[in-house]
């Protein structure tokens, strides 16, 4: 019989003993939703407030050196510890199961965390933070499965996810194709999906500067931040690159302190978040500069510049323009002046909006 087919149950003759319990009826493999349903769901609500949405899925990227790995355990670590607000964000302000899944050693685990206590000053270890460091292919689909069932196990209330980093959780994988991308983000929800979590993969950048894969990465992910390094400092710059349930395209400053442990080694934590004073500065160079680009995307022709390309001669004409992130922001200024429009994925010269 069909162990998904209920039997009628007949009437209980005279004396006899009928087993209430009934046959095990079998959970509905998908689920089935009306407006009214989706109506009485609670409204969107952010982990961080007006950064990272709650049960959602996402990534943070950048280059070498970046410090993502540091922002991604400063926002794991706050949130474990309870505390109130993210340098000046709201956070659900009560202690929070984390998971961070990791391939590193635990000595820098154990420098992070140290270096995070001894700068705010708290004396016990995150009883609420959890790693996973044994080796894990999320497109094995043994290995995944036996990950999922594990933290199904664990009963553990995970509220943040965190994957650092995506490519060590993905071995041998070819990120410029669609389909291993598209299923490590399918998976990474999943296992936020398991105890209602956000989940976040730290990831690297590629030589244009976007996330390597970036096209299915960012297909597939609820919010995408970018992060950057002002000169040789341990100060930085973090950029929204996505947000699908808000505004993107802003970025925030970001400092970080070294801090020496008595051990003699050291480890870096988020000072503060501030806001970029750096947008009159952009308008300036706009300003100066807009003639000169336009002229050059003038002469590109009828064919227009993809955005490589754009990118490539703001940076050859010395424009003051050099990070990825600057020159996106100098092309939507144009276009908002009316000068260039985007048409087919290249970028022309908007003739009714030209420079007189």
């Amino acid at each position: 019989m069909d162990e998904n087919i209920i039997p009628l149950i007949r009437p209980a003759m005279a004396g006899e003993q009928i087993d209430t319990s009934g046959p095990k009826v079998k959970e509905p493999r998908f689920l089935f939703e009306t407006m009214t349903d989706l109506r009485s769901m609670p409204a969107l609500e952010h982990l961080i407030d007006g950064w990272i949405p709650e049960r959602s899925v996402g990534l943070l990227y950048g280059r070498w050196g970046t410090f993502k790995t540091f922002i991604g355990f400063d926002w794991a670590l706050h949130l474990a510890y309870g505390r109130r607000d993210w340098h000046g964000a709201k956070l659900p302000g009560t202690p929070c199961d984390v998971l961070i899944i990791a391939r590193e050693g635990h000595a820098g685990f154990v420098k992070r965390v140290s270096a995070f206590m001894a700068h705010h000053g708290i004396e016990s270890d995150p009883e609420r933070l959890t790693f996973m460091r044994s080796s894990i292919s999320f497109v094995d689909n043994s290995d995944f499965g036996a990950l999922k069932e594990s933290v199904k196990v664990l009963d553990r209330p995970f509220r943040f996810v965190l994957v650092d980093t995506v490519g060590r959780v993905l071995p041998g994988v070819e990120m410029g194709k669609e389909a291993p991308i598209t299923l490590f983000m399918e998976r990474l929800q999943q296992l936020g999906e398991v105890t209602n979590a956000t989940s976040l993969g730290v990831h690297h950048e590629n030589k244009a500067g976007d996330a390597n894969g970036s096209m299915f990465f960012q297909n597939s992910s609820d919010f995408m931040f970018n992060s950057e390094r002002e000169g040789k400092g341990e100060t930085g710059k973090i950029t929204c690159t996505k947000s699908k349930e808000g505004t993107d395209g802003w970025s925030k400053g970001i400092k970080f302190a070294k801090v020496w442990l008595p051990d003699g080694r050291s480890s870096l934590v988020v000072e503060s978040v501030f806001d970029n004073d750096s947008s009159s500065a952009k308008e300036e160079i706009l300003t100066k500069n807009e003639a000169t680009f336009y002229r050059i995307l003038y002469d590109a022709g009828a064919d227009g510049l993809t955005k490589e390309e754009w990118n490539k001669l703001g940076r050859e004409a010395g424009l003051g323009l050099n990070r990825r992130s600057d020159l996106q922001d100098f092309r939507v200024a144009l276009r908002d002046k009316g000068r260039v429009r985007e048409y087919g994925g290249k970028w022309k010269v908007n003739h009714g909006g030209g420079l007189s």
